[in-house]
């Protein structure tokens, strides 16, 4: 109903580039929550009017969007037929952002072929584009990426310092999706060295900013990241398990099911009320206020119709959103604390 409702508003304002950039928008959530085939349907209704008004950028956004969606799918083919589109165009448009996340899903995805070579070097190349922007969130995603790579090419001294990398990036970042995704790197990696016992303490590393991710989230939006954690729970599985060691095999069995009961207790407010410093909720307070205020302008820029307005109100709120989020996983990661205090 909300989804037919922006549309609709967009529709009504008469402004076909504002109904491409909602389509955009809705895709990118309908993804998120696992509807994959909406999604789909929302990108290539804004592709078809990119590609109409001759807009590059808009054109490598909606093909790069399309290359992800067949990475969630696990269709490589897809992906790299998408991903070197928006590589191409990204190029063309000279759009770095667009161009360092094309290079990265495209490595990703000819890793996943085999052509091990030419993914080597896409990730250096999204690492060195980021690295020279200054963009942190894809420069921790490429290394990441990178760090697989090397893993499959039986690299695992130049593994190993890659993701150290990554995890440093991450930490700076405070975001628990690229920690999360660095442990993983980390466990995947000692798991192929043999290495049971350092595989075992990364996945259960990774599945506790995992956990971190899930908190308080609905069921629905949260597809993606249940995912994930299904995945690091079975890798920490195999690697306790080869380890041979009972009690490393019960405490990764225990380890979710404890994360999913502190995520039901029913007083969670209430610790959260008198566990987090007062500092930090004015800090979710003060940043819920600045998304507010950046939605505002977001829906006023739209009404104006000016492409460049548009864009630069659409970077300030992505912004005021990631703030939002630190905000809420560092009260988040207070109130769990609290939470195993009272255990």
């Amino acid at each position: 109903m909300t989804e037919q409702r922006s549309l609709a508003l967009a529709r009504r304002v008469g402004n076909e580039y504002r109904i491409a950039c909602v389509q955009v928008d809705l895709g990118t959530v309908r993804e998120h929550f696992g509807d994959y085939e909406r999604a789909e349907s929302l990108f290539q209704q804004a592709l078809a009017w990119f590609e109409s008004e001759d807009d590059t950028a808009g054109v490598a956004q909606c093909q790069g969007n399309l290359g992800h969606l067949a990475l969630q799918r696990k269709d490589y083919v897809t992906a790299v037929r998408w991903s070197e589109r928006a590589l191409a165009n990204a190029r063309k448009a000279k759009d770095l952002v667009f161009l360092c996340s094309a290079l990265n899903a495209l490595g990703w995805a000819l890793m996943h072929q085999g052509e091990l070579t030419r993914a080597l070097q896409l990730e250096q190349e999204a690492v060195e584009l980021a690295r020279r922007t200054r963009d942190a969130w894809n420069e921790a995603h490429a290394l990441q990426s990178l760090a697989d790579v090397l893993v499959r090419l039986k690299r695992p001294g130049e593994a190993k310092r890659v993701l150290d990398e990554s995890l440093r990036v991450a930490a700076q970042l405070d975001s628990s999706e690229l920690q999360m995704l660095g442990h993983k790197g980390q466990a995947a990696l000692w798991y192929a060295q043999g290495d049971y016992a350092r595989a075992v303490y990364a996945s259960q590393r990774a599945m506790a900013f995992s956990i971190r991710q899930l908190a308080g989230l609905p069921e629905r939006q949260s597809a993606s990241a249940r995912i994930r954690l299904s995945e690091l729970y079975s890798v920490a599985l195999k690697s306790a398990a080869a380890l041979g060691k009972p009690q490393a095999l019960f405490t990764t069995m225990e380890s979710t099911r404890a994360g999913g009961l502190l995520e039901s207790l029913e007083n969670r407010e209430s610790i959260r009320s008198a566990a987090v410093p007062e500092a930090l909720r004015e800090q979710e307070r003060t940043a819920r206020n600045e998304s507010r205020l950046a939605v505002g302008r977001y829906r006023k820029a739209l009404a104006g119709g000016q492409r460049r307005a548009i864009r630069k109100a659409r970077v300030a709120l992505d912004r005021c959103r990631d703030v939002l989020d630190r905000s809420i996983e560092l009260i988040q990661a207070e109130a769990k604390s609290a939470a195993e205090m009272l255990y």
